[in-house]
């Protein structure tokens, strides 16, 4: 006789997973991880409730799997690669999945995604056709069309720079293609869109801090504050076209978030989301509100109706308070101990911590320039940010990240000057 608890099967572990299977947890979920990792390896199996060894990239062996398990409810986090896994099964198994193919082709490929803007007159970044030897115009950017935190990513200085980056693009690029752009020092912003039911909220809009550590890599995201101080202008010139593209797509469920700069007197994007974000920024939302979009799209991949009108129309991008999410940046090596989390939880300002790696786990020099540098994510509410640098001060003398040879990994203190808006 089959369990009363319902099946959530979720598609490889990476950021966000913890959250995904502590909330189906609450919810008496049988939660199952899937992937080719080892337990050891994997957050996700340490958590689960039943873990299967079957690589995300093989649909018909999790196919037979997931019809002998009688799988309910397929889902994936923030890792494209695995989303597109998932899409593609629930298709197969005739599950609920927030997005169609259609859609999530629309906003994961960086080319198309910009084409859609100009549709509806949202300004991007205007992308520049194949350089040649005579190009003077440095400095570029070189991305994979269809590559995500971080990964191929290459910024030029001169022709060899470009030929170098261009070969790295393509061979991070699952459709073997790139793009080109100038590269922009402008302020960037992120904003973040929840759907449910068809109705479409903006819930945030943060500006978002990078700091350069390696010359020819992106620079890493070293915090972010919300509310931005654009939200007005972005309000008032560009939410409005913004959901009419939505509403063009169909789109009536999920996480939509947008990057772009600040740049020329307007907001020009350049990347777009359709999934959870590697921020993982809901956890702000719902204290805020007390709405978690997180939790929605886990209870509509079970096919359960947990929307409220009520707590939904309280969404707002205009927070009462201020936050920060700092993140904590590590140099290449083995991490053998993190020390002061838990000291660092008592500053009555800390709203929450998220450990992206953990003690035993590797930093590899191929991951200099890209998310795989974020060890921890800090987040504070702030009533008062005059009290900031005493807060940044007291999580800079209590957090400490060593390998195992004693050396410190923290790549940088935070410093206040770094998260000026």
């Amino acid at each position: 006789m089959r369990s009363e608890k319902k099946k959530l099967l979720l598609i490889g572990t990476n950021m966000g997973t913890v959250d995904i299977i502590n909330y189906a947890h609450s919810q008496r979920i049988h939660v199952i991880v899937t992937d080719n990792l080892p337990i050891e390896k994997s957050k996700g199996k340490q958590l689960a409730d039943e873990c299967w060894m079957i690589s995300t990239k093989d649909i018909k062996s999790l196919e037979i799997q997931a019809k002998d398990s009688k799988i309910d409810g397929i889902f994936a986090g923030i890792s494209e690669t695995n989303i597109q896994a998932a899409l593609t099964l629930s298709k197969k198994l005739s599950l609920p999945f927030y997005a169609s193919q259609y859609q999530w082709d629309a906003f994961t490929n960086k080319i198309k995604f910009k084409e859609l803007c100009n549709e509806f007159d949202i300004p991007t970044i205007k992308e520049l056709q194949d350089i040649p030897d005579s190009f003077e115009s440095f400095p570029i950017i070189v991305k994979p069309v269809d590559g995500s935190g971080g990964f191929g990513i290459s910024i030029c200085y001169n022709y060899d720079d470009f030929l170098t980056a261009k070969k790295r693009a393509i061979e991070a690029s699952k459709t073997k293609n790139i793009i080109i752009e100038p590269y922009i020092t402008s302020k960037e912003i992120t904003v973040f869109y929840v759907i449910e039911n068809g109705a479409i909220k903006l819930y945030g809009m943060s500006d978002r801090f990078t700091k350069h550590y390696t010359s020819s890599r992106i620079p890493l995201p070293v915090g972010h504050i919300f509310p931005s101080i654009y939200l007005n202008d972005y309000c008032k010139k560009t939410d409005n076209n913004v959901r009419k593209m939505f509403n063009s797509l169909g789109l009536k469920t999920g996480i939509v978030f947008i990057q772009g700069f600040s740049n020329e007197g307007r907001i020009q994007f350049y990347e777009m989301g359709y999934r959870l974000t590697g921020t993982q920024e809901y956890h702000i939302l719902e204290e805020e509100t007390g709405y978690n979009p997180m939790k929605m799209m886990v209870d509509f991949a079970l096919s359960s109706n947990s929307y409220k009108k009520d707590i939904f129309n309280r969404i707002t991008p205009e927070y009462n308070s201020t936050y920060y999410l700092l993140n904590i940046l590590v140099k290449p090596g083995k991490i053998k101990k993190i020390d002061g989390l838990d000291k660092i939880l008592e500053i009555s300002e800390v709203l929450n911590i998220i450990k992206e790696l953990d003690e035993g786990d590797i930093i590899e020099y191929e991951h200099l320039g890209t998310l795989k540098q974020i060890a921890t994510r800090i987040y504070l509410k702030l009533q008062k940010r005059s009290k900031l640098q005493e807060i940044l001060d007291k999580i800079n003398i209590n957090l400490s990240i060593k390998d195992v040879s004693g050396n410190n990994l923290i790549l940088d203190m935070i410093r206040e000057e770094n998260l000026k808006q």
